[in-house]
């Protein structure tokens, strides 16, 4: 941690009063360790991306001038664990160190299942049926001791198109509920302020009231864990 304070202090982009561009900070979390993500993952000139998704809804308009298709343009880039230790890194930095950060409002809310728990929860984001039912039959077959007491949710994989849409939708959706709480409140709150006192807290809090047993979330996702 020391090395990356020096290193970002003597950026040449860092402005006096220790002024820090959260491009820099950025650069070094997603470059930097890079080499965690597993080359399974989606792929773009022979770079392993992360935590970067096709999306099938895109297809249709990611074609180039010529009429082919072009792969980067349908790829929904979501970054929830870079993005998270970048949110978890500013602040020591900010509050210890006195270093402010420029251009935070780049960052995005986290897709994640506490907060994309709280859209399906709440009737804001809704499966289609046969998308349901398809989740419920996997989570069946990976669970084959399940039975109807079981809080049972539907479950993807990570690469399933219904995941990709739901997180993209999480994203989009987590801009407008900071707005209208800075609305309300008439408090400049960021969307890191939002994200941990707000959905992300009323995701779990609504989880452990539906499903009491498991406090899961409304849909699951088989991963990897990255």
């Amino acid at each position: 941690p020391g090395n990356l304070v020096d290193y970002l202090l003597a950026h040449p982009t860092t402005k006096s009063n220790s002024i820090v561009q959260i491009d820099t900070l950025w650069s070094v979390i997603i470059d930097g360790l890079s080499d965690v993500w597993p080359p399974t993952r989606t792929s773009l000139g022979g770079v392993s991306l992360g935590d970067v998704w096709p999306c099938d809804v895109l297809k249709s308009s990611s074609k180039d001038s010529q009429g082919d298709e072009d792969e980067s343009e349908r790829l929904v880039p979501f970054h929830k664990l870079s993005q998270w230790l970048t949110y978890s890194l500013m602040e020591p930095m900010t509050k210890i160190l006195d270093i402010k950060f420029e251009g935070v409002e780049n960052l995005t809310g986290l897709p994640e299942y506490r907060n994309g728990g709280l859209f399906v929860d709440t009737g804001l984001l809704t499966l289609k049926e046969a998308d349901r039912a398809r989740g419920i039959s996997y989570f069946k077959q990976n669970f084959p001791e399940s039975n109807d007491n079981d809080e049972i949710v539907p479950l993807f994989e990570a690469s399933d198109p219904v995941i990709i849409e739901w997180r993209a939708m999480t994203v989009i959706l987590l801009d407008k509920v900071a707005e209208k709480i800075r609305e309300i409140l008439a408090e400049n709150l960021t969307l890191a302020q939002v994200l941990e006192a707000g959905t992300w807290k009323a995701g779990r809090e609504t989880a452990q009231k539906l499903r009491p047993k498991t406090k899961g979330p409304p849909i699951s996702i088989k991963s990897d864990g990255t």
